[in-house]
């Protein structure tokens, strides 16, 4: 089940109609009257769709989305935003799986608690990948903060 979600991440399903005249209307109300939108006016459309990149994200996400140029067509920007809706999909789900083995919620679960759940099922992680994702969500003290290690794993 793990073993699924960090490996499959990656594809993307398709988005419904309703997500895309969602994205439409967004893009649109920041256009211009164009048929794009420029790096400044994609902060302000993605926090209509509800979303808050950091300065990092959206500069990241810009130049991966225009390839280079100055502006984001409408088709980048849904691709783009297909991928982001995924990748926040994944981390969730990711972060529900492990906080249905934090019995008090508290967005933490012991490295060996962590072992036990990535030894379940029939992928099995190596000894290595293990300790690679403790070392990306450890919160110190023998504890892996699985809602940050979800959002490093799910891209979110």
């Amino acid at each position: 089940f793990f073993c699924h979600l960090f490996l499959n991440r990656n594809n993307m399903d398709s988005l419904s109609q309703e997500q895309v005249s969602e994205f439409k209307e967004a893009f649109n109300m920041f256009s211009n009257n164009t048929d794009s939108i420029t790096k400044e006016t994609l902060q302000t459309t993605m926090k209509q769709l509800g979303f808050r990149p950091s300065a990092d994200d959206l500069t990241e996400m810009f130049e991966d989305a225009c390839d280079g140029g100055r502006k984001i067509s409408f088709s980048e920007f849904v691709s783009m935003m297909g991928e982001k809706m995924h990748s926040v999909d994944d981390a969730k789900t990711i972060s529900n799986a492990f906080e249905s083995f934090d019995a008090n919620v508290t967005g933490y679960i012991s490295h060996d608690q962590f072992r036990k759940i990535l030894g379940m099922g029939k992928s099995k992680f190596s000894d290595k990948e293990v300790r690679d994702f403790i070392k990306m969500g450890d919160a110190g003290e023998g504890k892996i903060d699985y809602r940050s290690l979800a959002r490093e794993v799910g891209g979110a």
